[in-house]
């Protein structure tokens, strides 16, 4: 019978000094979007670091109603492009604004569709497609028709 009440103790001890630690550590802010503008720029900014060139993207306005409007960026991308990289990238750069970016994939094309969303309300789409005209040269420097650079 001591062994259960000294258990019983530890854990009652442990669910105390858990709670304590889950009241006490602060909770790290998130920064907020300041504008739709500023939630463009670190969306162009992603693109930029991850190689995509402006010709391979289109943003479109599609009108939600009365008030609201959304962004879509249309992003042609080659079949061999990473778009789960893309997506890791942009969760990454918008995460400490507490931005969320659920996706979801299209087969059999495979394309992926981001949904940008704060306060849940999607502000932004991106739609990362595949184009089987876009190609990564082995051994070129034109960057014009493929998505990522070669480096020498």
């Amino acid at each position: 019978m001591n062994k259960k009440l000294s258990i019983v103790i530890l854990l009652f001890m442990a669910c105390l000094i858990s709670a304590y630690l889950l009241v006490s550590v602060p909770k790290t802010p998130t920064l907020g979007i300041l504008s739709q503008e500023h939630l463009d720029e670190l969306i162009v900014e992603t693109l930029t670091e991850q190689s995509i060139p402006k010709n391979q993207y289109r943003v479109f306005t599609a009108v939600q109603d009365s008030l609201f409007t959304r962004k879509i960026y249309r992003v042609s991308t080659a079949p061999s492009y990473s778009k789960t990289s893309f997506h890791y990238a942009l969760h990454r750069k918008l995460e400490p604004y507490g931005v969320e970016t659920p996706a979801r994939v299209l087969f059999p094309q495979k394309d992926l569709h981001l949904y940008v969303m704060a306060n849940e309300t999607i502000h932004r789409t991106i739609r990362l497609l595949t184009d089987p005209s876009l190609v990564i040269p082995a051994d070129t420097t034109n960057t014009a028709t493929s998505s990522v650079g070669s480096t020498r």
